[in-house]
């Protein structure tokens, strides 16, 4: 069973929904089997604004260019004092992309939020 790996680490801020930078992934071609990905941001924290409306951050897998319906989500905390911000929230969004007889490009997407430790997209064939 191949593992493929790819790890972000720096700081960066994620307004609507963009690359996470490094993680992306070419998994091979294939038929009738699934590769399990998985996509960890273990300390995220809500770029907070009025214009949010209460959103925290949003976290997605794109697999060529197309965005799927799984997603993981939180909503940054408004009852926290300043002093208690920001709030940490980790994320693990876990997919199961059907392998083609191509190789396909998946991307971790991210918004409304700061990264500022490292984060990983692993693929499991």
């Amino acid at each position: 069973m191949p593992v493929l790996f790819a790890r972000f680490k720096g700081q960066q801020q994620f307004l609507g929904s963009v690359p996470i930078p490094g993680l992306s992934l070419t998994i091979p071609e294939g038929a009738g089997d699934d590769a399990l990905v998985t996509l960890n941001v273990p300390a995220p924290y809500a770029v907070m604004g009025s214009w949010t409306g209460g959103r925290g951050g949003v976290f997605n897998i794109a697999v060529d260019g197309t965005v799927l319906p799984d997603y993981a989500e939180f909503d940054y905390v408004q009852s926290m004092s300043s002093q208690n911000m920001p709030v940490r929230v980790p994320v693990t969004l876990v997919v199961a992309v059907p392998l083609k007889l191509k190789n396909q490009t998946v991307v971790a997407l991210a918004g409304n939020c700061i990264i500022d430790t490292s984060a990983s997209l692993s693929v499991l064939i």
